[in-house]
């Protein structure tokens, strides 16, 4: 039985995976494992991931598709006797991973760009687009390495949802790559951790998109009304 990681409530992820899953792999039985939704810092400004889920929960997305699903566990109780458990949908885990072979597809090219926003730095920063698939452990987007791949950039949107299909593909395969112990090297954790990239970097990457060119003339303010505004020295600043 190969478990799925999810949220409780609709995730449009969770969806696109089980679907897939239950297509390629018509044989396999499948369980979903829910967890309680974790709220993120602060809303993203550029929203680059699909969020037209389908309106429905966990259990009622395993009673269409014929999938079991567990009660609601929290991100510390991570512990089953099954092949492999595919990430659909999950904060960090801090169980003992040790005796689960958990897969995770990471929206970046590990391990050059690690976190929850690895596409923004690697678009920001100029550097390698990709999806990781790879063996978790307990440190943060390292483990065993399975595949990785490198997407062409062509703009922010259009290459972000080729991210995400791919990071679909990609969980899909693993689990042929698994049963192969096709396994690659050690992801390590060498490489800088960002975190979330802040709203003030958001704002400056979104200039950036929508107009083409970067702006380095000014510094990124937040305003009373919860806004964000761009304090410059003056209008010539900006021609430049």
């Amino acid at each position: 039985m190969i478990g799925i990681l999810t949220y409780s409530g609709p995730h449009k992820k969770t969806q696109d995976l089980c679907y897939r899953l239950k297509a390629l792999y018509p044989n396999d039985e499948f369980l979903l494992i829910p967890m309680p939704w974790v709220d993120r810092e602060h809303d993203p400004v550029l929203k680059h991931r699909p969020n037209n889920a389908i309106p429905i929960t966990a259990k009622q997305l395993g009673n269409i598709l014929n999938i079991s699903i567990t009660d609601e566990m929290d991100f510390t109780e991570i512990d089953f006797d099954l092949e492999m458990i595919l990430i659909g949908g999950a904060n960090i885990i801090k169980g003992d991973l040790k005796k689960s072979i958990v897969i995770n597809a990471h929206p970046g090219y590990l391990p050059n760009y690690r976190g929850l926003d690895a596409y923004k730095w690697a678009v920001s920063e100029g550097g390698p687009v990709g999806v990781t698939t790879y063996r978790i452990d307990n440190r943060v987007d390292c483990g065993v390495l399975l595949d990785r791949q490198i997407i062409e950039y062509e703009n922010f949107y259009k290459t972000a949802r080729k991210v995400y299909d791919l990071e679909i593909d990609m969980l899909v395969e693993s689990i042929k790559l698994i049963r192969l112990k096709a396994y690659g090297k050690d992801l390590t954790d060498e490489h800088f951790l960002p975190g979330r990239m802040s709203r003030e970097a958001e704002y400056k990457l979104k200039y950036e998109i929508d107009n083409g060119a970067s702006i380095n003339v000014g510094e990124w303010i937040e305003r009373s009304d919860s806004l964000w505004a761009l304090r410059i020295a003056s209008l010539e600043a900006l021609e430049k």
